[in-house]
């Protein structure tokens, strides 16, 4: 998982790393930030892309740039990439599947806090954006927009989907700058660091292909 100091870096870097935290009161806060086919939602950042960017808050971080693969027979199953990992010998099961299996791949991600405006209870929630640096997705469009901006924290975004599976677009709209909603300050900050699960080469095996799946990558190791 990388975070960066300035924009150039963070864009050298990416051309192409379930669950929630806890409230106060102990209560799951949910993470995930869902966008189906015909949604639109106004978000709000609460992190700057990287450290140079104008309205870097040290107590807040920044957002991580994260690779994952997902087993593309099963796409609920992703976990952070290892191959660039000292800690585990550089060994990772997803990148040793790519020459079988291009679909193994990894893609990069941008996990950033942002909150998303709940019109129904008019009330503003916490959650992760997660964009991939795809054509689909919007990731590279935040990155182009905060290097021309210098800042994604001086106003509200809306974010829209069309289209599902190899027809998904995702849209992302600047609106006119203005102050954030008083009470997105008070709202908890989620850690990007467990978005995605991070495990050794042995436990990767487990997690991606099931004991009882008696394909070839079960020979892996």
């Amino acid at each position: 998982m990388s975070m960066f100091k300035t924009l150039s870096d963070l864009k050298k870097n990416t051309i192409d790393n379930k669950g929630g935290n806890m409230g106060q009161d102990g209560e799951r806060i949910p993470r995930y930030f869902t966008v189906k086919s015909g949604e639109s939602f106004l978000i709000r950042f609460r992190q700057e892309l990287t450290e140079d960017s104008a309205n870097f808050s040290e107590d807040r971080g920044v957002a991580h740039v994260v690779s994952v693969h997902t087993n593309p027979n099963d796409f609920k199953k992703s976990a952070v990439c290892t191959g660039d990992n000292e800690d585990f010998g550089y060994r990772c099961f997803g990148c040793e599947q790519v020459v079988h299996d291009r679909g193994w791949k990894a893609k990069q991600h941008l996990l950033i806090n942002v909150a998303v405006y709940n019109a129904e209870d008019d009330v503003w929630e916490p959650r992760v954006l997660d964009q991939k640096f795809t054509g689909a997705h919007v990731a590279e469009t935040i990155v182009t927009y905060a290097s021309e901006s210098g800042t994604i924290l001086d106003r509200d975004f809306k974010i829209s989907r069309t289209g599902l599976k190899q027809q998904t677009k995702y849209n992302f709209i600047p609106l006119a700058p203005k102050d954030a909603n008083a009470s997105i300050a008070d709202l908890p900050m989620h850690d990007l660091t467990k978005t995605y699960k991070l495990m050794s080469p042995a436990e990767q095996v487990g997690f991606y292909i099931p004991e009882d799946d008696n394909s070839s990558s079960n020979a892996w190791g």
